[in-house]
């Protein structure tokens, strides 16, 4: 894994570093390798047999468990750092006990090792929190988290750790449970007034964000009202007028009636007639029309209005003012490393 940080070098300049690890390297380990391959202070640290832990400087001042492993430590990229030396044994002893470790049987049966809240390394080392002399269990055998349950990880051992006959790698431990670790039987007892505890547990990472759920403004498209067409106009009909005078002469000359004539004079009162309601209706149409063309054009207009108004909060949550920026980087708010690489927006 990988952890870009600030090393906090008291008087001297700070600088930055990218840590790449396994993830089941302790703390301790990488403690010591900043100061080795610090290029200030090389050659400077007096030698000494109490194991290196890192001290985070901020945003949230805490010292780390030299013996806890990097992914169970709760580092994470953009904080400042500092090596420090740690205790002999790092476990808070003036800490009220959460539970306590009894060995059933083996080399060591009998005793009873009280535990913290939190985090605690099983093993044979001596800077582990509970120390056994069993010759079959590793240096660092087993991770024991206590919270209102007892958990515990083994640490990478060949031969895991043995619960019913079976090898698990992480059991979550009931008050009646036993576990083997080598020819070395434990059973672990949450204390009743450890339930509901406030102290530390391992579970307790400050720098893990939930993901930045945001709306995103996908653009609508709106279709505009198409305007109405203007009526054309109608050329004045000559040649309809004059044919029925044309028509009438004829047949007056042939019949020589009055009722002719009468054909004549009504014939173009009648297309004149027929000229002028077309043309009226044609215009009150396109008036109609045309009224209706404008309240759509303002149905749109209050359509994109409010579309304006929804994209500009969303646009404004989607890309953070530089204020806001600042604001959450003082403050450790929510938009503090809730980006992710594949996020929109992001370079």
């Amino acid at each position: 894994m990988k952890i870009k940080a600030t090393i906090h070098r008291g008087d001297s300049a700070a600088g930055d570093v990218i840590i790449t690890a396994d993830a089941t390297a302790t703390v301790g380990d990488i403690a010591q390798f900043l100061l080795a391959a610090d290029p200030i202070r090389k050659g400077k640290v007096p030698a000494t047999d109490v194991m290196p832990t890192l001290r985070q400087v901020s945003p949230i001042e805490r010292t780390l468990d030299p013996t806890s492993s990097l992914t169970n430590s709760g580092l994470r990229s953009g904080v400042t750092l500092a090596v420090t030396p740690s205790g002999r044994q790092y476990a808070d002893t003036s800490a009220s006990h959460a539970a306590v470790l009894t060995v059933v049987s083996g080399p060591d049966e009998g005793k009873e090792f009280p535990l913290p809240a939190g985090s605690s390394v099983i093993g044979r080392d001596p800077m582990c929190d509970v120390v056994l002399s069993d010759g079959l269990v590793s240096r660092q055998r087993a991770r024991i988290n206590i919270t209102d349950t007892a958990q515990i990880l083994d640490l990478g051992s060949s031969n895991g750790l043995s619960f019913g006959g079976a090898v698990v790698s992480e059991l979550l431990v009931r008050p009646t449970d036993t576990v083997w670790l080598g020819d070395t039987e434990i059973r672990i007892r949450v204390l009743p007034s450890s339930t509901g505890s406030s102290g530390p547990t391992a579970t307790a990472v400050p720098f893990i964000r939930s993901p930045r759920l945001e709306p995103r403004f996908e653009g609508r498209e709106i279709e505009a009202p198409e305007p109405p067409e203007r009526p054309g106009t109608q050329r004045f009909p000559i040649i309809p007028l004059i044919a029925p005078l044309v028509v009438g002469a004829v047949l007056y000359l042939i019949t020589r009636s009055p009722t002719s004539l009468i054909f004549v004079a009504i014939s173009p009162i009648m297309m004149l007639g027929n000229v002028v309601e077309s043309r009226v209706s044609g215009k009150a149409a396109y008036e109609r029309a045309m009224a209706q063309y404008r309240a759509d054009i303002d149905e749109l207009l209050a359509e994109a209005r409010s579309n304006n108004s929804i994209e500009a909060t969303v646009r404004s949550a989607e890309n953070p003012s530089i204020s806001e920026c600042t604001s959450a980087i003082r403050q450790a708010g929510n938009l503090l490393w809730s980006r992710r690489p594949d996020d929109v927006g992001c370079l």
